[in-house]
């Protein structure tokens, strides 16, 4: 049975500097497009890259242009070296107001993708955000393809996600565990205790309170740390829910699992 994936590349490489930035990732690290596009039960036989080269902003030089060009090159040849993986490009334009928009990859995969279900594809993996997408998820509806859609909590249509066969959510905890030097993958695990033990469990060995985190809709957890041990704890109602290296792993698993997100203050 085959799988193949297709990927909007530009909501990759977003996903990819946010989880940098956020996890403070030095900037020259390397991310293994291989080993992501590998990883566990995803693993497709093949992958389908979709990008563009970048327009020349208005009063940009060409020589600077070319060095944009060079990059993306640089980029796309990286990507396409991994076995498996395929690089398509379409063409990019520059708004003054939006930035760089690309043009004819969103058709370009949805083609690709439409024509590998009609020869008899059995899933395909749909990494996209975009709401443009929803035609050809439609159109797989009346084919034998099983579609994944691995999108963002956040920022994808509801109605492109109501469209696919399954919804696999990801963001940036998806992603640092494949920058190249990011560490042990323990680093940025979380796992849940079950069953539950009471509060005074991890209280009895030294973990204080810290802080709490607040996420919209009034949900909180209260956080322990212990300077001693390198794990910290998420508590709520006197229980001890979930245990992690890094607080900021928490907000993500949050986000990502219950589509929670940390509630803003007034003013902010």
């Amino acid at each position: 049975m085959s799988t193949y994936a297709f990927v909007d590349g530009s909501s990759l490489l977003s996903l990819i500097e946010s989880a940098r930035s956020y996890f403070s990732m030095d900037e020259g690290a390397i991310f293994d497009f291989g080993r992501f596009f590998q990883w566990k039960a995803d693993a497709a036989a093949r992958t389908f890259f979709y990008n563009a080269y970048p327009d020349q902003k208005p009063g940009t030089d060409e020589a600077s242009h070319q060095v944009l060009l060079e990059k993306s090159q640089k980029l796309f040849d990286r990507i396409n070296s991994y076995p498996g993986v395929h690089v398509k490009n379409g063409v990019a334009r520059f708004r003054p107001k939006r930035g760089q928009e690309q043009k004819g990859v969103d058709i370009l995969l949805a083609i690709d993708v439409y024509r590998q279900a009609v020869n008899g594809l059995h899933r395909a993996f749909l990494f996209a955000n975009d709401g443009d997408f929803y035609p050809v998820l439609e159109a797989l509806q009346g084919t034998q393809t099983r579609t994944i859609l691995k999108c963002i909590r956040g920022k994808t249509p509801k109605y492109l996600y109501e469209l696919a066969d399954e919804v696999s959510y990801i963001n940036e905890l998806n992603i640092v565990v494949h920058f190249e030097g990011a560490g042990d993958d323990d680093l940025y695990g979380i796992s849940e205790l079950t069953p539950n033990p009471p509060l005074t469990t991890i209280t009895d060995q030294g973990f204080g309170f810290s802080k709490t985190f607040v996420f919209e809709g009034g949900h909180s957890y209260d956080i322990y740390e212990n300077a001693h041990h390198p794990h910290i704890y998420a508590a709520k109602d006197n229980r001890a829910i979930y245990k992690m290296r890094k607080p900021e792993v928490f907000l993500k698993y949050v986000e990502r699992q219950f589509g929670l997100f940390p509630r803003k203050e007034p003013g902010r």
